[in-house]
């Protein structure tokens, strides 16, 4: 266009030649920022297209990643349908720990398979009020058909038109079993077995705190001469001669009662009954069945022992205090029996 305005500044023109060469350069210039706009557009077609790309391979690898995840969590996940119980969604711990033995999935089992009808209605129900599940301990039947104990967290989630819920099972069984055991070992007596003191306290605890229309009796055996088994025979003898006092008056026991051992060769029988001549009757029991041969003891002569005993309300109704009262009843029986006077039996007064 410059050219053009130099060659015909040459000479002079009509107007309308100056005109026209005005007009083409504006049209130039339109065309000039047609093709710019063109290109500017073009460039952000690219550039919405390249991002369009870039996000959806970022969320292409998210989900691949989030899969990933999901099936390598070593606890089992599930995806379940409410409707029917149907698992859509299984991670392979999943499959490892409901599928039925040879199953490669969970396609032809339902929740129902595991988890019994009781629970399985308190979760919908946890849900639908709540919208998830936090920490439901339920037992529940694993793919090889063992009853276990398992802690299940779950959510609901969206699924189109039905409603799911996402669930992690954490199987506590053996977690359980070893708190059960340190709680048995924590309560119980480890040669016999029985109740020990700390049992004892809190079962005889529970019975004076229940209303009953009779007497709580409070046994207390003490075997006689056991430190010269002992001093003579060992204490490997000694200790079988504990465990076969321990079962037999376990077998001497009513429906209810409690048989202890508070240490050394003291024992405690917790029993509910009618009134004072019974305790005294069941006292007389409880001496006939450690006074019986032991077997596989091996002892001169019968085993012999001493007894004494405290009612409540009688004599106390609080469990510390009804202990002494039965320790003094069974120490006036030993110094009577020591004297050749007294009774058989030694009763709290």
């Amino acid at each position: 266009m410059l050219m053009l305005a130099g060659y015909l500044g040459r000479g002079p023109y009509p107007s309308t030649l100056l005109g026209l060469v005005l007009v083409l350069a504006m049209l130039n210039f339109a065309l000039s920022l047609v093709v710019i706009h063109a290109n500017r557009l073009r460039r952000l077609e690219w550039l919405a297209t390249r991002s369009e790309r870039t996000a959806r391979e970022a969320l292409e690898a998210s989900q691949a990643l989030l899969e990933r995840v999901f099936m390598a969590v070593p606890i089992p996940l599930v995806v379940t349908a409410v409707a029917d119980g149907s698992y859509l969604r299984a991670n392979e711990a999943a499959v490892r720990y409901l599928a039925a033995p040879g199953a490669t999935g969970l396609a032809d089992r339902t929740i129902a398979d595991s988890i019994g009808i009781d629970d399985r209605r308190r979760a919908i129900a946890e849900l639908r009020d709540r919208g998830r599940i936090e920490a439901l301990e339920v037992p529940l039947r694993d793919g090889q058909g063992r009853m276990r104990e398992a802690v299940i967290t779950a959510a609901s989630v969206p699924t189109g038109q039905s409603q799911a819920f996402a669930a992690g099972i954490v199987d506590v069984t053996e977690r359980n079993a070893a708190a059960a055991q340190m709680r048995w070992q924590a309560t119980h007596d480890a040669l016999t077995g029985l109740p020990n003191r700390l049992l004892c306290q809190e079962r005889l605890s529970q019975a004076l705190g229940r209303d009953i229309p009779g007497v709580v009796a409070l046994f207390l055996i003490d075997l006689d001469d056991f430190k010269a088994v002992n001093d003579t025979l060992g204490h490997d003898v000694g200790d079988q001669l504990l465990v076969a006092v321990g079962a037999r008056l376990s077998a001497a026991l009513q429906p209810g009662d409690v048989v202890a051992r508070l240490g050394g060769d003291e024992f405690v029988v917790i029993a509910e009954l009618a009134d004072g001549f019974d305790a005294a009757t069941k006292a007389q029991r409880l001496l006939q069945a450690v006074r019986q041969p032991l077997a596989g003891v091996e002892i001169a002569g019968p085993m012999r022992a001493s007894i004494g005993f405290a009612l409540a309300p009688q004599h106390h109704d609080e469990a510390g205090e009804l202990l002494k009262d039965a320790d003094l009843a069974l120490y006036r029986r030993q110094c009577g029996r020591r004297a050749g006077v007294g009774e058989e039996v030694g009763v709290c007064v």
